[in-house]
């Protein structure tokens, strides 16, 4: 489990942590949460390295807004996804990175308010 999955789990997806239980976003409890050696739960899906979980957190962020992913687009040379607002058109979240599963995961902590801070933060200890 890294940083990066967590956070999306929690900002995007909707996982609430509690009290060593884990709530889905529809309600399931998952007591005694199972822990790694690194003290982090084991719960939570892979989102920045498994392409259906990623699937899964841009279908968390899609209402209302247009999505675009490429592998190479123009001047990217990197898996590149971008998510922005239908009604203004103006609000573009978008990340390029090694991976469209983590470059999803980028793009859509940026959509709903994550700070770069909090981000830069969470990939660093991730590495």
């Amino acid at each position: 489990m890294n940083e990066i999955d967590e956070l999306v789990a929690v900002r995007v997806v909707g996982w609430t942590v509690s009290n060593g239980s884990a709530y889905s976003p529809e309600g399931g409890r998952y007591a005694d949460i199972p822990w790694n050696d690194e003290n982090r739960p084991r719960w939570l899906p892979r989102y920045s390295t498994d392409i259906a979980a990623a699937w899964e957190v841009a279908r968390h962020v899609i209402s209302g807004r247009h999505v675009r992913f490429a592998t190479l687009e123009g001047s990217h040379t990197q898996p590149f996804a971008e998510f922005f607002d239908v009604s203004t058109g103006h609000e573009r979240f978008s990340a390029c990175e090694n991976t469209i599963e983590l470059a999803i995961c980028l793009a859509a902590l940026r959509s709903v308010g994550v700070s770069e801070e909090e981000i830069g933060k969470a990939l660093e200890e991730t590495k």
